[in-house]
């Protein structure tokens, strides 16, 4: 059996195939093994998992089985159709597929009246039915479809897909057509991978139609609307296939077709190649050895067309994994947003205008700083029409930044491709690799905050058909060298009424809750944000709870004026104006201000779990270290603050499992401009600028001298040289203030000596690579530990 899961290329881990034989041996009985029933009147089987055993899902595979000649009963007719040939007993999907794709896969088989002597056999109102089941609120379509029909089936499911695709498009619906059943079919829709045909005559087929004639001459409840269903140029079946064409291009829906090749006596072959290939582009296989009623009952799991149709599953999921992937990196939209909408349907008729053999074509979006630019990307990221348009393509975001680390691109852009380079530490060797990748992928890539021409040339490599590249700067000229074809479209502030939508949100939550003294001044202040969504949703977050006017809004307001004097650059402006959020923070807690400035001391882009926080703020003293109580709890207080007042955002769940409480798995990062902000303000202050000295992400080989000389080493309390190329520290660097060494991300060989830094409580070595950890390091906590002079964060590899 594993040879078999080998030959078709299903790589599982041995702890996983172990538990998966236990699991299945135990359940395993004499017959089809019962199953759950979701439905009474059209039946709705559960094939997999067992109702008792509780599962998390990663894919839907749903069964339509074909016409029934001799089970009267619909319940059971799922029962006949997916079994092993020769092999009554054995339900392949059922027993097979939850072995072989991973148990994570829920099973469905769908039951509905097609015995050949039902009045109610005709595949429009079969479908009907089965939409008021699939458009139902109890089932839930969040994880990528795979759909599979039989003969008759096939026409099922097809009508099926065309009446879910009409209902999603009803903009209005009446009550009797509720909004959740548009959205459920919507996603239902948007959730289809791939669909595999078993003998389907989608072109119709007279010899079909002549079996089924045959069979039902000795009936006396004999109904032709089975045969017009599949009598060839029938018009509704051309209409159907039409429309089914349609979807699948849009949709960009894989198709697999298995075609019978062994004639029934006396009849031949029912459905022909060339009615059961839907597309001459479509993948197909012919089943040698099976005739219409055998093509989808394969007589073993080492049989092709069984390991072919697997491998087709597994493709569907790994192409619905790339894309969720890439749509996880994209942080939490916020909700409501205001005024991206006509930005979004031009943008996205642009990213989706080409097919999938089109050349590969730019689009750029361009604005100042906190204008909104990186949420336009995201919206559009995850907008249905651009999932579906790439849909069998790879999504990949990258933020690249100010001084972005090309050699961290270029080994994210590989993880993603799924390749190995060469060993090699030539960015150029390392850029031809990726380029040979990218030119057979259909690509969308997403280049966020590109600020220089060279940077951009380093990561134009999205060159294979249909590929589309978006990248948003703040330097429009850099958008017209990129492409002389290239689609811009500059993002400009908020108009007044989004301006006002947006600030209500942020300070009231309501409209109702806006108290009526001060309604005009909360307009006002919302158009002195000038229209940056940043500077709205900070301000509006600072007033939260104040509703005094003399008092509160007043004197926030004049000083949002003055941060507005013409005579000060723009950049300036802006920090003056974010400035007021981080001026109200010690209204809520004094320590919120220095809090937030310690995120100004990593590299921009950088991702902070909630554990290296902890560790940084213990050191700095600013939540307790070395009391018996939990200082996790403290810690995530001040970090919520700082993320309700927007000044950083909470972008995802960590995989950091040193916490158990759910709380405390977030990950943090600050926005580039607030970040600006934050050097602004250490900037301002004369002391802040030389007690605080941070020089991150730039690829320094030795510390500036300008750090080293007598008069900075006296007085330094914090040392940030994160992400940099230094090797070692001077051995004469002597500091007797400094509390803070942050050396992280670098290639350290040498640690320094901690007594040039009596006073040291925070020391950062992650990524290091020491041969031998010196003496004074060795037995010190991850966390602290009693040792009078070092009481905070050792992070190191062998530690």
């Amino acid at each position: 059996m594993l040879d078999a899961v080998r030959i078709f290329g299903l790589k599982l881990p041995n702890a996983e195939l172990n538990l998966t034989l236990t699991v299945i041996g135990h359940r395993k009985t004499r017959g089809i093994r019962s199953v759950t029933m979701l439905s009474s009147d059209w039946p709705v089987h559960q094939l997999w998992p067992p109702p008792e055993v509780k599962k998390r899902t990663e894919l839907d595979v749903v069964l339509f089985h074909g016409l029934q000649f001799t089970v009267n009963d619909i319940s059971q007719a799922w029962s006949t159709t997916w079994t092993q040939r020769g092999r009554d007993d054995v339900c392949w999907p059922q027993e097979w597929l939850p072995f072989d794709l991973g148990e994570a896969v829920r099973i469905y088989s769908v039951s509905y009246n097609s015995h050949v002597t039902s009045p109610h056999n005709d595949v429009s109102e079969i479908a009907h039915n089965l939409l008021q089941i699939f458009t139902d609120r109890r089932y839930e379509w969040q994880h990528p479809i795979v759909l599979i029909g039989h003969s008759f089936g096939g026409l099922v499911l097809k009508s099926l897909v065309v009446k879910l695709k009409r209902v999603s498009t009803i903009r209005n619906p009446t009550n009797s057509l509720s909004k959740a059943t548009v959205e459920h079919a919507e996603e239902f829709l948007r959730n289809v991978r791939g669909v595999a045909f078993y003998a389907v005559p989608h072109a119709g087929s007279k010899e079909f139609a002549e079996y089924v004639e045959m069979l039902l001459r000795g009936s006396n409840r004999h109904h032709p609307g089975i045969v017009d269903n599949i009598r060839p140029l029938q018009r509704d079946m051309e209409q159907l296939t039409v429309d089914f064409d349609r979807i699948v291009t849009e949709n960009e829906i894989n198709i697999y077709a298995f075609c019978e090749c062994r004639p029934i006596d006396k009849v031949g072959i029912l459905v022909d190649s060339t009615s059961a290939r839907r597309s001459a582009e479509d993948r197909f296989y012919m089943v040698e050895d099976a005739d219409h009623m055998e093509v989808c009952k394969p007589p073993s799991k080492e049989h092709p067309s069984y390991g072919l149709l697997l491998q087709f599953i597994i493709d569907c999921r790994e192409v619905a994994r790339e894309c969720d992937q890439a749509l996880q990196e994209v942080h939490d939209l916020p909700h409501p947003t205001f005024g991206l909408e006509g930005y979004l349907e031009r943008v996205e008729a642009f990213v989706t205008s080409e097919g999938r053999n089109s050349a590969p074509h730019y689009v750029g979006i361009w604005g100042m700083g906190g204008v909104g630019k990186t949420l336009l990307l995201q919206t559009l990221y995850g907008r249905p029409k651009v999932k579906g348009h790439f849909q069998g393509g790879l999504f990949i975001w990258l933020t690249v930044g100010q001084t972005p680390d090309m050699m961290a691109l270029y080994q994210n852009l590989s993880a993603k491709l799924g390749f190995r380079p060469g060993k090699t530490a030539n960015l150029e060797d390392y850029k031809l690799e990726l380029y040979n990748q990218f030119r057979h992928r259909r690509v969308f890539l997403v280049l966020d905050d590109v600020w220089q021409d060279k940077t951009f040339d380093s990561l134009n490599l999205a060159k294979g058909k249909g590929s589309v590249t978006l990248l948003s700067s703040r330097n429009q000229s850099l958008l017209e060298r990129a492409s002389p074809q290239i689609f811009m479209e500059q993002l400009t502030p908020l108009s007044k009424e989004d301006s006002w939508s947006l600030f209500r949100v942020h300070a009231f939550g309501a409209p109702s809750n806006i108290p009526d003294e001060l309604n005009a001044l909360a307009q006002t202040m919302a158009e002195e944000c000038k229209g940056l969504p940043l500077a709205l949703k900070v301000i509006g977050r600072a007033m939260i709870g104040k509703f005094s006017p003399e008092l509160q809004w007043e004197p926030v307001l004049k000083q949002l004026r003055q941060s507005r004097m013409p005579e000060r650059p723009v950049e300036e402006q802006l920090y003056m104006c974010l400035k007021l959020g981080y001026d109200a923070l010690s209204e809520d807690d004094g320590r919120l201000k220095e809090c937030f400035l310690s995120f100004a001391a990593f590299h921009e882009n950088h991702n902070f779990s909630f554990p290296n926080i902890l560790w940084l703020w213990i050191g700095e003293g600013w939540v307790p270290g070395n009391s018996e109580d939990d200082p996790s709890p403290d810690a995530f207080s001040l970090l919520k603050k700082l993320t309700e007042r927007s000044l950083i955002e909470s972008i995802e769940l960590s995989d950091d499992l040193l916490f158990t409480d759910e709380e405390k798995f977030y990950t943090f990062k600050i926005h580039d401009v607030m970040r600006d902000m934050a050097f602004y303000i250490l900037k301002k202050d004369s002391g802040a600028k030389l007690y605080n000295l941070y020089r991150t992400g730039q690829k320094l080989k030795q510390i500036p001298k300008e750090f080293l000389t007598m008069e900075v080493l006296s007085k330094v309390r914090r040392l940030s040289l994160y992400k940099n190329q230094l090797k070692e520290l001077p051995e004469n660097m002597y500091a007797p203030e400094l509390i803070s060494l942050l050396l992280g991300e670098n290639i350290m060989q040498f640690a320094p000596q901690l007594s040039n830094f009596p006073k040291l409580r925070i020391l950062d070595l992650y990524g290091a690579d020491l041969d031998n950890l010196p003496e004074q390091l060795v037995g010190l906590s991850p966390f602290w530990n009693d040792r009078p002079h070092i009481i905070a964060t050792i992070r190191h590899n062998k530690l």
